[in-house]
């Protein structure tokens, strides 16, 4: 026999026949020898998907360190501790260390044992080799061996199919379609999508119905889950928007502390201080320039959205793609299982031309009987309330038995007690309908469904209205109405009834004449009931929803005309059209696109990404395998909680109840994170130019520094943390302002936080400043210097968080203490200020001396001048923004 080699399994076998095939991949009927078995597994390897999930709690814990901000508090720490200066040190690594164990315990917590791609392999298969049947675990599997299949199997492998009797494959895991597809022997043609490569089986799908024989044609890496597989490995996480604006930050912040450090070191040696001296000096430059309580309050900003959204059955993943929810401004939707319930519903009986409505229903309930002893499905649990009930069957006699009981109260199993079935035609691909005798005390009778078009074909009359003849007219009628509800969404079975011919056999039923057309069944795999809604606040939310599914394109019009959205020829790219067109072409028409159909897991990142080069902040929404990889390419991917464990595993976001309304309220939970950071960054921020330029120009001056590293770290890291992890809970009441305040993609550092930052940060330094020079002046003793200003410096950032509570807002349009945690925290840290102030052992740590009564009143005076600044800038520019 000849070899072959991995270009051998690259042919095109759904076009090609059963025969050839075999032949290509050197095999024949009788499958491939032992011999070769070896030959092949050293070329293949093992029919496995490596997992990419390993040391996830690692992993977990060191991405924690992944910031800037972390990278700046570490080196400071480890300087400072080298320069023997343990109390700035402990402080400082222990708001590392808060830091990181907050993000990872949210994300630890978050982290469930979702099952891997790989999963699905501990199981074993059928398969002929030198001539015998044999049970082998799948991972054995190679190219070219043969195997059998029948119902209720997963598929092993990739396979070109070279036997079949009534094979139905359940393929949504890959495609996205709802219902089973029919597989056969037969060849299509050479460009067809995955969906429509009938003479194949694909790798982790299941066979629905009827059994099969096929030939291996790829394993492992090489099957389409192997490649959705390796897709996903080759998307690298992006960061998010925060963290790029915060690494942005953070790079500047460590280029200004590095030359402010060096221009400070060099004007102290030109003043003649020791080298040790200054590079001390520098260090406190550096302490003084880091925002400690920043990176603590950010993650718990995240951490507390997470909770909420917890509450809302919705479970983040990953810390910080919490706030990138809130800058979505793109949600390309699956739709099986994500817009619908992947559950096929009886939505109603039809009865055509029926002259006397009054027996309408009568006339629906015989129907239905009818149609349910053409299956063969049954109840397994018949004791157990209907929406328990557990059906062993295929997916649409399930949904017929399921309908009957809940809308007409008709019960499988009574049904099945006043009639026997004598003979049976099962379904059959070719032929389109099934058929059973059945008798009812003495009468017999014959009973067929199937597609409307071959049903109609052996009936020539009604039956309903005095059996009259079918005119060519109604017929004509009948099916286009027929064509235009399967163009909406619905699958159409038609059900015929014979009194005649009892001696003739099934196997014969084309020799049966006298067939009545009785009605149509219409199912429907529905839409989730919240969707709509859902939809029409997203779009009011000016964020832009476009499906993207594997199924039809008629299935998925319809879909999003009942959820609302306008469609027409123009919304719409089929697979086959996307392929013929560059990122360029296809870029120019992402915004008039609407729907996506018939698409493979490829082309699904290819969309998302080039949304994401238009500018756009893309969540991704999907339950199946063949949604992981664009979940993973998705700035943000949110995977439906009962969707496959490979979707869940690549998200950002987990729906627990999974409603599309979920991912609403993330986004109005996303934009009140983005809406809170804002907040965080102007109180954090603004204290910085304190720091420096009590610290820097002192120096610059010759004069004693107001603030050492240790009291700078008191008021970052002890007194003024806790106010600014209050502002957390901030809570954006009207959900129209929170619409309204979208905060710009561009960056969260906006006009308004850098006027803000800069403007009122620089004006209160300068107060400040001007003080302690004014106070040396005026020969007062210099530790009631440093500890005033050490005191005004700490008051006033903990009276400015009232005024940073809304940034929208002068303070006297809200109520400043309508937070009880900003309260609280503000209280905490003022007492925390007179410990520092007041408590000798803390005295002795910090340096500070007891303050006169009368200037404590001083120290509330300069935070109430502060304040007022604060909120003349703010004035300032909410006016601004009032006249734009």
């Amino acid at each position: 026999m000849n070899k072959i080699d991995k270009d051998t399994i690259k042919n095109p076998f759904w076009a090609m026949s059963a025969e050839d095939s075999v032949a290509i991949l050197r095999s024949s009927y009788l499958g491939v020898s032992n011999q070769e078995v070896s030959e092949r597994k050293k070329i293949f390897g093992k029919n496995k998907i490596i997992s990419q999930k390993q040391f996830v709690v690692l992993k977990l814990f060191l991405r924690q360190f992944e910031s800037p901000l972390i990278y700046i508090l570490v080196l400071a720490g480890i300087v400072t501790l080298l320069l023997g200066d343990f109390s700035d040190a402990i402080f400082i690594f222990t708001a590392v260390f808060i830091n990181v164990s907050l993000g990872f315990y949210q994300e630890n917590k978050a982290e469930k044992a979702l099952e891997s791609l790989a999963n699905y392999l501990e199981i074993k298969t059928r398969v002929i080799r030198e001539g015998k049947i044999k049970e082998i675990n799948i991972e054995e599997l190679v190219p070219g061996d043969i195997i059998n299949f029948s119902s209720g199997d997963s598929i092993p492998a990739d396979c070109r199919i070279i036997q079949s009797n009534n094979l139905l494959i359940d393929e949504a895991i890959l495609t996205g379609e709802s219902l089973p597809v029919e597989k056969g022997v037969r060849t299509v043609g050479l460009r067809v999508g995955l969906g429509d490569k009938k003479s194949m089986v694909f790798s982790g799908t299941s066979v629905v119905e009827g059994l099969g024989s096929a030939v291996v044609v790829s394993t492992g890496k090489d099957t389409e889950l192997g490649l959705i597989a390796s897709l996903m490995a080759s998307i690298k996480d992006e960061v998010t928007p925060l963290q790029k604006n915060i690494n942005s930050f953070a790079n500047k912040l460590t280029i200004m502390v590095l030359l402010l450090s060096f221009m400070v070191f060099v004007l102290g040696l030109f003043y003649e201080y020791s080298i040790l001296e200054m590079f001390t000096m520098s260090v406190a430059i550096a302490v003084a320039a880091v925002p400690e309580g920043l990176a603590i309050s950010l993650t718990v900003i995240l951490a507390v959205g997470v909770e909420r959204l917890a509450k809302k059955k919705g479970v983040v993943r990953r810390l910080s793609s919490s706030e990138t929810l809130g800058d979505t401004s793109v949600i390309l939707t699956d739709k099986t299982g994500t817009l619908t319930m992947a559950k096929m519903n009886l939505v109603r009986v039809e009865v055509p031309y029926l002259e006397n409505q009054n027996n309408l229903l009568d006339y629906q309930k015989e129907i239905l009987k009818f149609a349910i002893l053409c299956t063969d499905a049954r109840v397994e649990n018949p004791e157990a309330p209907i929406s328990e009930w557990r059906v062993i069957g295929k997916s649409l006699d399930s949904a017929l038995i399921i309908g009957a009981a809940k809308n007409f109260e008709l019960k499988e199993f009574d049904i099945r007690k006043r009639a026997s079935v004598i003979d049976r035609l099962p379904f059959n691909s070719s032929n389109k309908f099934s058929a059973v005798k059945i008798r009812e005390g003495e009468i017999e009778s014959t009973l067929m469904i199937g597609a409307p078009e071959v049903v109609l074909k052996m009936c020539h009359n009604f039956y309903w209205n005095g059996k009259n003849a079918i005119s060519d007219k109604e017929r004509s009628d009948l099916l286009k109405e027929v064509h235009k509800n399967a163009g909406d969404g619905y699958r159409i079975i038609s059900v015929a009834f014979s009194e005649k011919n009892k001696n003739t056999q099934l196997k014969d039923i084309k020799k049966i004449d006298g067939f009545y057309y009785l009605g149509n069944l219409l199912l429907k795999d529905p839409i989730r009931k919240e969707v709509g809604q859902a939809i029409k606040e997203i779009q009011k939310e000016g964020i832009r929803t476009i499906i993207v599914t594997g199924d039809h394109t008629g299935t998925a019009k319809s879909v999003a005309r009942e959820i609302g959205m306008d469609i027409d020829e123009n919304s719409v790219i089929e697979q086959h059209e996307l392929d013929l067109l560059s990122d360029e072409e296809l870029q120019a028409k992402l915004s008039s696109v609407r729907i996506f159909s018939r698409i493979n897991p490829e082309s699904k990142v290819r969309i998302a990404r080039l949304f994401q080069n238009n500018g756009h902040v893309v969540a991704m929404t999907g339950d199946g395998v063949n949604d992981a990889p664009a979940l993973k390419q998705a700035d943000v991917g949110i995977a439906i909680g009962s969707g496959s464990g490979v979707a869940r595993e690549s998200s950002d976001l987990v729906l627990l109840d999974d409603s599309f309304h979920t991912i609403v309220s993330a986004i109005d939970e996303g934009r009140r994170i983005l809406q809170n950071i804002r907040k965080v960054l102007v109180f954090c921020l603004t204290s910085l130019f304190d720091e420096l330029i009590l610290v820097g120009g002192s120096i610059i001056l010759n004069i004693p520094i107001p603030l050492n590293a240790l009291q700078i770290l008191w008021v970052n890291f002890i007194a003024d943390s806790f106010p600014a992890v209050s502002l957390s809970y901030e809570d954006e009441k009207n959900k129209e302002e929170i619409i309204r305040r979208k905060i710009s993609r561009e960056s969260v550092f906006d006009k308004e936080v850098k006027f803000l930052v800069w403007v009122i940060g620089i004006l209160t330094s300068i107060l400040l400043f001007s003080l302690h020079v004014i106070m040396l002046k005026l020969g007062i003793e210099e530790g009631l210097v440093r500890t005033f200003i050490f005191a005004s410096f700490g008051i006033y950032t903990l009276m400015l968080i009232f005024s940073i509570r809304s940034l929208d807002k002068n303070i006297w349009e809200y109520n400043p203490f309508s937070n009880w945690l900003t309260n609280l925290s503000s209280a905490v840290g003022l007492l925390l200020m007179f410990v520092a102030i007041y408590f000798p052992p803390a005295q002795a740590l910090l340096d500070t001396v007891s303050l006169p009564e009368p200037w404590i009143l001083s120290v509330f005076g300069v935070g109430f001048s502060c304040i007022v600044m604060v909120e003349v800038g703010k004035f300032i520019f909410i006016r601004k923004k009032m006249v734009r």
